[in-house]
């Protein structure tokens, strides 16, 4: 039998690409004069902390240091002190010293942790060591009391609450989440309070999460001036998604009203069906949402199927649970998979896949790759196919990244009696 000359394009791929967008924010006195904040091209892009694989490998662990030289051998305060000194100003990469830094962090902490991430912050050393060491001081904390612990870094700078808040909230959401959330709920920065209650629900769910499901539904769903809604009831069932899929399924209708909400449940569970390898309860899940949203809910399904197990969706192509335009979808994610991944199916395999695109036609895709999305679309030309760039964006919408960013600037301004225009023109 001949077989056909098969070609796969790929026209690049773009690594870091990003939704743009020009926002300008004018912002109304009471006298009627007009200031323009803030008009300019915004990358939207997630911000890491990047931490050296030689580095701390896990700071809930709690690892023994066993650092050499003479510098750390001295138990007394003042000594410790020196040494930490003398190797954040020597000639020597910080990055080189981290487990001498390591222990002495230790050995301080001992006498009062709460200064030594004030001595952290106010330290000129390498900013991924300073964090690996930030965090491993707060892993290690005797954190008998979260509640004074967390009023305490409240009196640090932004940057260490930012750092050391998340680990405290964890520690107080095992001894008294209710009362956690009521103290974080009344913080005055809508980002850092978004951010600590999606921990404490995350680790709520674990220990409870019949009641951080219900105290997550009692409250307001957070408006922003950017045009979206955030509840936490999608928080709770992603979590419990993550070691009991039946109840998470069973808390999916008590989801408020709310396309984005109802998406992020229904793709954290369809992404723990497919790492268990439940593909058919997997298809199965999204039946009952919109066209559109399970149209949205697929194309994620099936790029993590791709992307975990690309042989067992190819196999699971012959079955009779897919959908004409499902079975379409699933060939284009196994396509660019392969092109993305350079593992190449054979001849025949990649012929029944091209086979099964609709000639002259663009298959839209798109999955999540942790924080990022990434999105193409896949051609077929006859008996080739062609794959624009792929691009990657945020997996948080435009608007709820603008809202972390001048959130509680407008907050601000509202309170004391001003007004504000937000105008969005985006751009890809």
């Amino acid at each position: 039998m001949n077989k056909k000359s098969i070609g796969i394009l790929a026209l690049g791929l773009v690594v870091g690409a990003a939704i743009s967008a020009l926002v300008t924010i004018a912002i109304m006195n009471t006298n009627e004069g007009v200031l323009d904040l803030a008009e300019s091209n915004t990358e939207v892009e997630n911000s890491t902390t990047s931490i050296p694989e030689n580095g701390l490998q896990n700071v809930d662990q709690h690892e023994e240091v066993n650092p050499s030289g003479d510098l750390v051998k001295s138990t007394s305060i003042d000594n410790l002190q020196e040494a930490w000194n003398a190797l954040i100003n020597d000639d020597v990469e910080d990055i080189g010293q981290l487990k001498e830094l390591l222990k002495i962090a230790e050995m301080l902490m001992q006498e009062d942790w709460i200064k030594v991430l004030d001595q952290l912050v106010n330290s000129q050393m390498d900013d991924s060591v300073r964090d690996t060491i930030l965090k491993f001081v707060v892993h290690n904390a005797e954190l008998e009391n979260p509640e004074v612990a967390f009023q305490q870094v409240m009196l640090l700078s932004s940057e260490v609450q930012e750092l050391a808040l998340p680990a405290i909230v964890k520690a107080w959401a095992e001894v008294d989440p209710a009362y956690a959330f009521d103290v974080i709920s009344n913080l005055d920065s809508s980002r850092l309070r978004a951010s600590l209650q999606e921990t404490l629900f995350t680790a709520w769910a674990k220990y409870d999460p019949e009641l951080a499901l219900q105290t997550a539904l009692n409250q307001p769903l957070y408006k922003s001036q950017f045009g979206f809604e955030r509840g936490l009831e999608e928080i709770v069932i992603a979590e419990v998604a993550k070691y009991d899929l039946d109840k998470a399924i069973a808390m999916l209708p008590q989801i408020r009203s709310g396309d984005a909400r109802l998406l992020k449940a229904y793709r954290s569970i369809g992404r723990e069906l497919v790492s268990n390898g439940e593909y058919d309860r997997a298809l199965t899940l999204g039946q009952d949402l919109s066209e559109d949203l399970n149209d949205k809910y697929l194309n994620d399904l099936l790029g993590t199927w791709a992307q975990q197990n690309p042989d067992t969706l190819f196999d699971a192509l012959d079955t009779n649970i897919w959908t004409p335009k499902t079975k379409e979808k699933a060939a284009a994610n196994l396509l660019l998979h392969n092109t993305l991944t350079a593992s190449e199916f054979d001849l025949d395999q990649t012929e029944k896949l091209i086979g099964m695109l609709e000639d002259n036609k663009a298959v839209f895709v798109e999955f999540g790759d942790g924080e990022e999305l990434l999105t193409s679309q896949v051609f077929r030309q006859g008996d080739n196919v062609i794959i624009p760039p792929v691009q990657r964006k945020s997996n948080k919408s435009l608007q709820e990244q603008m809202d972390a960013q001048f959130g509680d600037l407008l907050k601000n301004v509202l309170e004391m009696g001003g007004s504000v225009i937000v105008e969005e023109k985006r751009s890809e």
